[in-house]
């Protein structure tokens, strides 16, 4: 609850910023019957909010996978399933590049949803490419016991990365490409 001067500085620059005179120093908290679009930045899901830890680690994830798409391709490479047209080289970066995009849409809260949606996508999608992975290292004569294990124990990760994809859509404000409900009809007191 605001003292009384407190209120009356706010009252100030409240007529302040209605008549357009002067600068206003303190924007009032809009009620909830506004836009998202306008809501200050804990109630759309602010970078301290723990509820968006999610979100952020599968961004740190997405630019480490997609720098290594770049720096080691050759490992990507041979997991792309040789049944897919065109060159290993082409899917290696593309996906690198999908990761950087995803990471970035992650980081940002006016994309978060919408990025979070796309990166449970991707990770269905290299499935295959897991799958390869396995088939790879379990046909290696070189291979030892604890990397075919690893090779088996691997495949199921991409649930837990799907769901904490899902958990940061869920955990999203509405952003650019996923608008919110619509502003209440009513006036805002």
């Amino acid at each position: 609850m605001l003292s009384s001067a407190g209120g009356r500085i706010l009252e100030e620059h409240q007529r302040a910023a209605a008549s357009g005179e002067g600068k206003v120093l303190v924007r009032p908290r809009p009620s909830t019957a506004e836009s998202a679009d306008t809501a200050w930045p804990s109630s759309r899901g602010a970078a301290t909010d723990a509820s968006q830890g999610a979100a952020f680690r599968l961004a740190a994830l997405m630019a480490v996978a997609g720098t290594l798409h770049f720096v080691q391709p050759s490992f990507f490479d041979r997991i792309i399933p040789p049944v897919l047209p065109g060159r290993a080289r082409t899917y290696t970066h593309a996906f690198g590049v999908a990761a950087y995009a995803l990471s970035a849409a992650l980081a940002y809260p006016r994309t978060r949803r919408v990025g979070a949606t796309l990166t449970a996508a991707f990770y269905v999608a290299v499935v295959p490419a897991k799958v390869q992975l396995t088939v790879n290292w379990l046909s290696d004569e070189n291979a030892g016991a604890a990397k075919k294990t690893l090779a088996i124990l691997h495949l199921p990760w991409q649930v837990p990365l799907v769901t904490e994809a899902l958990k940061a859509r869920r955990n999203a404000a509405p952003g650019i490409l996923t608008p919110g409900p619509a502003p209440s009809s009513r006036p805002v007191p």
